[in-house]
């Protein structure tokens, strides 16, 4: 009787036994990838910072709430949402720098509710919006993988065409 060899099976059959976890990549639509990122974009900006810093510090949720009643009172449209903060004329950096740690920490997190893709979304859009709309760096990564996460960003299917002027005018400034 022959010993069968694992290095003849058939790369897709052995991908079909790693647990769902291991194949993130299948887990989403791009309908599906776009319809939680309007979710998201929609969602109060107040409470998901808000719980950004629970476990560490009681400063953060107050410091929203501060930027927040800051931007409101100031001209321009109201800031409620993570949309409203992205499309701001002139949004408040210590919000757009909240929400790059929001998506960095959603990103890094196996069991986030947000799917990666969309973390990935949010992180590279506060990141543009803090270079277009404020002219300040919130990042400390390099020029070259700023482009990079921005054209991926830009590229998604199922980004719509507001974040993808966003990223296509932060591509315009790292170049």
């Amino acid at each position: 009787m022959l010993t069968p060899n694992i290095e003849d099976t058939d790369p897709a059959r052995l991908a079909e036994l790693l647990p769902a976890s291991d194949r993130e990549d299948k887990l989403w639509e791009p309908e599906e990838l776009g319809g939680v990122l309007r979710h998201q974009l929609a969602a109060p900006i107040e409470f998901d910072l808000g719980g950004v810093y629970s476990a560490g510090t009681e400063a953060r949720p107050t410091r929203v709430e501060y930027y927040l009643k800051q931007a409101a009172s100031s001209p321009g449209p109201e800031l409620n949402s993570f949309a409203e903060l992205l499309y701001h004329p002139s949004p408040p950096v210590e919000l757009l720098r909240l929400t790059k740690q929001f998506a960095k920490a959603h990103r890094n997190q196996p069991h986030s509710p947000l799917p990666r893709e969309v973390s990935t979304i949010l992180y590279f859009a506060s990141i543009a919006a803090a270079l277009v709309r404020c002219q300040k760096r919130i990042s400390e990564l390099e020029d070259a993988a700023l482009r990079d996460g921005f054209k991926w960003s830009r590229d998604q299917s199922w980004v719509d065409a507001a974040l993808r002027a966003l990223f296509a005018d932060g591509l315009k400034l790292l170049s």
